[in-house]
């Protein structure tokens, strides 16, 4: 047995192609699948598990990801919901989601290196908000603790920065994440993370970002 990139366990033999899964029109218990995808020139030699329900998904069909079952993507496709969010069709993007954002540095939201998630407030972005309901009108989120900073290789071969804090809107805590491809100058962030059961959910979606395609 050996550990995927998601962290997962998995036999070192029995790979299946994606499109093998698809044409058969479903999906079992959990397959392992060809890194990228559709995609067979990732650097990774390592699949991504797909669990049951688990459905691949396209950014402009350049970066490659797999969706837990319930999650799914808004009008606008660099916005990806979690089960259940009632906000998912409204223009913006919600506040639980997962947002894509190409060219994160060049917006000054991050430095080039990705050093500005060792930072205390390295979670403020412009979308960071208290979530609904556990706020005053005009309260800020405030940092309770940071957790860290951390990185792990993409399925193509680059190197994702990480990091994690945990933060307070009027006495309620909640988990906002960053995760940040510096070769590439591509972010992913959740202004908040409400659901607890929901937490793995995100990092099992950064970790199945191929970029095999992308060009920033």
């Amino acid at each position: 047995m050996t550990e995927d990139a998601g962290g997962r366990r998995r036999s070192a033999t029995g790979l299946v192609v994606l499109g093998t899964v698809l044409a058969a029109g479903c999906t079992p218990p959990h397959v392992d699948t060809l890194p990228g995808l559709a995609q067979p020139v990732a650097s990774s030699t390592d699949g991504v598990r797909l669990e049951s329900g688990d459905q691949p998904y396209a950014y402009r069909n350049l970066i490659h990801f797999v969706l837990p079952q319930g999650w799914s993507s808004t009008r606008s496709d660099d916005c990806l919901t979690p089960p259940g969010d009632v906000d998912a069709l409204a223009e913006n993007c919600p506040i639980t989601a997962l947002r894509i954002v190409p060219g994160a540095a060049r917006q000054g939201l991050i430095d080039p290196e990705g050093d500005d998630l060792a930072r205390r407030d390295g979670w403020e972005r412009p979308w960071t908000a208290c979530p609904d309901g556990e706020v005053v009108e005009g309260e800020e989120p405030e940092t309770v603790t940071a957790l860290g900073r951390r990185g792990f290789t993409a399925l193509s071969g680059e190197r994702v920065e990480s990091a994690a804090w945990i933060l307070s809107c009027g006495g309620d805590r909640f988990d906002t994440r960053v995760w940040y491809v510096p070769e590439v100058d591509l972010e992913l962030s959740v202004a908040a993370i409400t659901d607890a059961g929901l937490s793995d959910d995100y990092d099992a979606i950064a970790r199945s970002m191929d970029l095999s395609r992308y060009t920033d």
